[in-house]
């Protein structure tokens, strides 16, 4: 048996209504999904909704991009004086052939 899965613009809707006055069972039943889920859902917003506002997280997850993107530059940098490097080498056993 296959477990239903909802999307998160749905949990947030519902999370958005216990967060604005409905009780979870309100909820549960205005959405035809059982208590426990809203219960679920909600609870994971209590305790992860403060990582929407940190800025650390992310600000670390940038960084590491940037870092990941300047030596990937570098390779492609290296890269390109091999081929250049190459062409160079060949042009006078090609124009000798």
């Amino acid at each position: 048996m296959s477990q239903k899965t909802y999307p998160p613009s749905l949990k947030f809707r519902i999370v958005l209504d216990v967060v604005g006055g409905k009780t979870q069972a309100q909820v549960a039943r205005q959405f035809g999904i059982d208590h426990r889920l809203v219960s679920k859902w909600y609870k994971t917003f209590v305790a992860k909704g403060k990582e929407i506002f940190s800025n650390g997280e992310c600000s670390r997850k940038i960084s590491r991009l940037e870092n990941k993107i300047k030596q990937l530059e570098q390779i492609i940098g290296k890269k390109e004086i091999e081929i250049m490097f190459l062409k160079n080498f060949l042009e006078p056993i090609r124009a000798g052939s």
